[in-house]
């Protein structure tokens, strides 16, 4: 007799919950702080309207706030020298505030280009309407022709030759102004007495100015970019320097170049205009962190012509001689057209033994040699300093 077998049917298996996914890493900070070789960390630019993973975490136990602490210390750590022990255990003992974001975000890193960009472009137009009506080398007074002379030896050729040459001097006259009125430390510049001081505390502590990755360095500079914020948010939209004084000084110097004839209050808007920019332009160089400097002369002898032609820092005239490249180096400079605008450091501070050019020096290379067919001056580069 055959026994059945009773067939119990297999209860289905019931599923286990699936396991939540583990939070994603946080995706590295492209441009979180990067420690050199020598041990002085570099802190880079972040484009506007950036947010680190950083400054985005909201876990104050997280791996990335942790890293994110850590950060601050060192570079607190780098700021303000070596912190007491008592300042260094936990994050709410470190004064962050001050450096946890990039020194003032009213401060745009892109102004100054644009900036630069305007009062270049504003001097090239005057100078393409104002040219054809410049005054012959004859017909200027000694004291004009004395001046011309310090800008170009050979600045009777500029005016006696094509409106381009006579335009590109009239340039350079315009910029020298601008940097003895406007981008100079001192000279004859009317200062608002606030501005007076600082500029004084400026050049006493530039002794602390290494251009190095050091603490007094950075100090420095961190707090002239303070001192200038905190001046300007005072005074709101008022200029530091006298618009109307140095648009005087500027026509006073312009006017003897060209024909009484002329309507000279149109050139006087035009150099007011060119006057406020260029205002502007010299306060936001002095708020940034960044050092932002100008230079009409030679960057390594101090000469105001006749040095030797250097690219990529300088090139020429792209109407003139757009051709001016690394076969013209050490050739004689006739005359330097348009400034150089260079600046050391990045817009977070730090990072100052690093150049980066702004704007090249614009120049005129060696466009008249002498009557035996060789330079006017020596291709070599031996008259360098």
């Amino acid at each position: 007799m055959s026994r059945r077998v009773k067939r119990v049917a297999s209860k289905p298996e019931e599923e286990k919950p699936a396991k939540a996914p583990k939070p994603a890493a946080p995706t590295p900070d492209p441009y979180r702080p990067v420690k050199r070789d020598d041990g002085s960390w570099f802190f880079p630019a972040k484009p506007e309207g950036y947010q680190s993973p950083f400054e985005t975490a909201k876990e104050k136990d997280s791996d990335v706030m942790t890293e994110y602490v850590a950060y601050k210390k060192r570079r607190n750590t780098l700021l303000l020298g070596s912190l007491p022990e008592s300042k260094t255990k936990e994050e709410g003992d470190l004064p962050l505030h001050l450096f946890d974001r990039t020194p003032d975000q009213s401060i745009n890193p892109r102004t100054l280009p644009v900036l630069l960009n305007k009062l270049s472009g504003s001097v090239i137009t005057l100078s393409w309407g104002w040219a054809p009506k410049m005054l012959e080398w004859e017909k200027l007074d000694d004291s004009v022709r004395e001046k011309l002379t310090g800008l170009a030896p050979k600045a009777d050729r500029f005016l006696r030759g094509d409106t381009d040459l006579a335009r590109l001097l009239l340039q350079s006259c315009i910029w020298n102004l601008l940097m003895e009125h406007v981008f100079s430390e001192g000279g004859s510049q009317r200062w608002a007495k606030h501005w007076e001081s600082f500029a004084f505390l400026q050049n006493f502590c530039k002794a602390c100015d290494s251009r190095q990755e050091d603490m007094w360095t950075i100090k420095y500079h961190y707090w002239r970019h303070f001192t200038a914020t905190m001046l300007r948010h005072i005074d709101g939209t008022k200029p530091h320097l006298d618009l109307d004084h140095i648009t005087n000084t500027i026509m006073d110097e312009m006017g003897p170049l060209f024909k009484s004839e002329e309507n000279v209050d149109s050139l006087r808007n035009e150099i007011e205009k060119i006057a406020d920019i260029a205002i502007i332009l010299d306060v936001k160089m002095r708020e940034q962190v960044e050092i932002w400097t100008c230079t009409m002369k030679d960057p390594n002898s101090g000469k105001p012509v006749g040095f030797p032609f250097e690219p990529p820092d300088m090139e020429g005239d792209p109407t003139v001689q757009p051709d001016a490249g690394m076969e013209d180096k050490g050739r004689p400079v006739d005359l330097v057209v348009s400034p150089l605008f260079v600046s050391c450091g990045g817009v977070e501070g730090g990072y100052y033994d690093i150049r980066d050019v702004k704007q090249r020096m614009v120049v005129v290379v060696d466009m008249f040699p002498d009557e035996t067919g060789s330079s006017s001056g020596d291709r070599s580069g031996g008259d360098e300093g």
